[in-house]
């Protein structure tokens, strides 16, 4: 079976290198077994899409109850979309080091990044690491701001709410509060939680 997977589960045009079935088998040892295919496609596709694969598996195993496997997946994907993504001028002077198709390739459109950012913040919070998924979720919320079209920036209000709960939760109404302000400049149609 192993072989089946090793030859038949990647397309032709989505492969990037032929991986040896001796290092598959490695890779795959400790992965969960409904995933094996979409590791294995990580795998074999390398840099390329390697963010985009990382997000969807640290999502599909957090799903499943992975927790830890899928932090580190996100972990991996944030520290890729960091080097290019990050507020900073080394991200600004890579930026600017790539052709714009190799930046997209690189690390996904601004939607992606936010949410690769949501979802490591929820697994800080569900760790009680309140103050680091606040952290996160504000990290989303920029790039949210790096988005190239000015209409979808800094609007992405899931994030600020976010950022208030997780305040919340880390015992600071101060800056719940002033994180559920942000949020209501975003929207007014959603409903705090209550104290």
């Amino acid at each position: 079976s192993m072989l089946a997977l090793v030859s038949g589960c990647v397309t032709t045009a989505e492969r990037e290198a032929a991986v040896p079935p001796q290092i598959v088998h490695a890779y795959l040892a400790d992965k969960p077994e409904d995933l094996h295919q979409h590791f294995y496609v990580t795998l074999a596709q390398g840099n390329r899409n390697k963010v985009l694969n990382e997000m969807r598996l640290g999502l599909a195993t957090l799903e499943m109850g992975r927790f830890e496997l899928s932090e580190d997946l996100f972990e991996d994907a944030l520290l890729q979309i960091e080097a290019i993504y990050a507020d900073n001028e080394q991200a600004k002077s890579a930026r600017g080091l790539f052709v714009k198709e190799l930046v997209k390739d690189f690390k996904g459109e601004p939607y992606e990044r936010v949410m690769a950012y949501f979802y490591r913040g929820l697994i800080y919070m569900r760790n009680g690491e309140y103050d680091t998924a606040r952290a996160s979720f504000l990290n989303g919320m920029l790039q949210d701001q790096l988005a190239e079209e000015d209409q979808n920036q800094a609007d992405f209000a899931l994030m600020a709410y976010m950022q208030g709960w997780a305040s919340h939760c880390a015992a600071n109404p101060a800056l719940a509060k002033m994180d559920y302000e942000d949020f209501r400049k975003l929207t007014m149609s959603v409903p705090l939680p209550a104290d």
